[in-house]
């Protein structure tokens, strides 16, 4: 499956991302001169990149989305304040944009519920900040902090973008793997700068999105965490299962005779051991039944529920005899009975009671959301920024945990539907809710019409993670500031990957157009 075949167009679409590549490891090499006043050459450099990759990827600049989507931090070589997600919407989408006025390329888009959903969201979203502005002092608005309005833009730019253009076959059995690679790029960078803190301000210059915490504790003489986990390697790990079971049998990874696939599962699963998030293995749980399920039915599922069990089980045995595993492994397996380590199970506790204390305080005060019907919007208050700020240098604030209230100002509450409430109330939560079960309902059909076909892998990618998503969102964790522009993004894939899947597929005919067609042959051949 992963065989390119002997499509010609897809040698394009190598080339392209050969060339993509080469520019930015170009523009790394580059990027020191900025540090030494070399800013006209380096824009100079830049400008000739751009150019280059606009006239080698043309009508498929819109691949820069899905790429580098989940990649939200800043280069820090370029004198940009965008990250890297929104330098690729913001070109890809300028390009589409000049393309279309030029006539270059033709953008067709069917009306679904889909969009329908999406368009009653971003309007909500709109009367939302009519009613709280963010930054505007022009119609006296004292808030700041509005930047998720504007990934919420960048996020239905996205969409607007990739449910108009086409994804061809060739390059849809491949989309997998550059959006893995991106990722797992990015997770290797966080676990370098883990565990040899002194590369942490180099890697900053290059990319501003990784945990340089280790580093920190060095400088300032802290004292290490009992349970110093490797955050950076959950988004890799996730990545790097989806894309397994989008091209593999789930059972074949287990498989020590498929050497390559069985050594890159070993591989995820040690980095979600690493990172040590529970909700990260139920993650990994859910992609892999699901992925069974979706290739084999429900004996394959059951199937692989049972090995998997037995896999936990005999993990345990090995930890009772003696062989320890990781406390952010034994942290991220603490909620199965076993005779875990004391501090991890503490710690796993600890997080649970913290997110159920911020709770408490968000349900019963109106300290932190004053409107819970329709929300008070991206952003706080200049006074709320001031104590955040005061509690970092030892302020009392309003309820003396300096470490907890910037987190409740701020509306990340380590829940869904608590997060919704706080930005756009219980009326925009609802409007959410209905985008989430629409687009799991939307991808689980298409996951089903993509079964035999190259967009196969690619509906598994995007889809099983947005069949999962209202689970994930309202029982496990989430938050609406940024789990909305992702889920405006992944509507959009869903879309391009169905008009792909449409376009390129040979459709069933029906009975009576078969009977036509062997009547014009009976009739061509008497």
């Amino acid at each position: 499956m992963l065989d390119p075949g002997s499509n010609s167009s897809q040698d394009s679409r190598v080339t392209s991302a050969i060339v993509v590549g080469g520019g930015i490891v170009c523009a790394l090499l580059l990027g020191t001169s900025i540090g030494e006043g070399g800013l006209l050459s380096f824009a100079l450099f830049g400008a000739v990149a751009a150019i280059t990759i606009v006239l080698t990827l043309q009508d498929r600049i819109w691949i820069l989305i899905p790429i580098f989507w989940y990649v939200p931090g800043m280069a820090g070589f370029l004198p940009l304040p965008f990250s890297v997600r929104e330098l690729a919407v913001l070109t890809a989408s300028s390009v589409f944009v000049m393309f279309l006025a030029l006539r270059f390329i033709r953008a067709e888009a069917r009306m679904e519920l889909l969009d329908w959903i999406v368009f009653l969201n971003i309007g909500y979203l709109v009367t939302v900040f009519i009613r709280n502005p963010v930054g505007l002092s022009a119609i006296g608005s004292a808030m700041v902090g509005g930047r998720p309005y504007f990934n919420s833009l960048i996020g239905f730019v996205a969409f607007l973008v990739l449910s108009r253009v086409t994804l061809k076959p060739g390059l849809a059995k491949i989309l997998p793997l550059f959006s893995c690679a991106a990722q797992v790029g990015i997770s290797l960078l966080g676990a370098l700068a883990h565990y040899l803190p002194a590369t942490a301000p180099l890697i900053a210059r290059i990319y501003s999105g990784v945990d340089v915490s280790e580093y920190a504790r060095q400088v300032t003489g802290s004292e290490d965490s009992d349970i110093n986990r490797v955050t950076d390697l959950l988004a890799g790990s996730q990545a790097g299962i989806l894309t397994l079971v989008s091209y593999f049998p789930p059972l074949s990874l287990l498989s020590p005779f498929y050497q390559i696939r069985f050594l890159c599962f070993l591989a995820v699963c040690t980095g979600f051991g690493l990172a040590g998030f529970r909700d990260g293995i139920a993650w990994m749980a859910f992609v892999f039944v699901m992925s069974a399920y979706l290739r084999g039915g429900l004996k394959k599922a059951f199937l692989v529920v049972f090995i998997a069990a037995l896999a936990v089980f005999a993990l345990e045995g090995a930890h009772n005899a003696g062989v320890t595993l990781p406390k952010t492994a034994q942290r991220a397996l603490s909620f199965l009975p076993g005779n875990w380590d004391a501090d991890a199970k503490e710690a796993a506790e600890g997080s649970s009671n913290w997110r159920f204390y911020m709770w408490e305080v968000v349900l019963s005060t109106n300290t932190y959301i004053h409107n819970k019907l329709l929300g008070d919007g991206f952003g706080f208050s200049s006074e709320e920024l001031q104590i955040m700020e005061q509690e970092q240098n030892g302020g009392a604030g309003f309820i003396g945990a300096a470490e907890q209230e910037s987190f409740l100002i701020q509306g990340a509450y380590h829940s869904g539907p608590l997060s919704a409430v706080r930005y756009v109330g219980a009326v925009g939560l609802l409007f959410y809710l209905i985008l989430l079960v629409v687009a799991a309902i939307y991808a689980w059909k298409l996951i089903r019409r993509c079964q035999g076909t190259d967009y196969f892998p690619i509906a598994l990618f995007v889809g099983i993670p947005a069949i999962y998503e209202p689970l994930q969102y309202t029982l496990i964790f989430g938050g609406f500031d940024s789990g909305f522009p992702t889920t405006l993004f992944v509507c959009g894939m869903l879309k391009l990957i169905s008009k792909g899947c449409h376009m390129h597929t040979p459709q069933p005919r029906s009975p009576a157009a078969e009977s036509q067609s062997l009547a014009k042959v009976q009739v061509a051949t008497s």
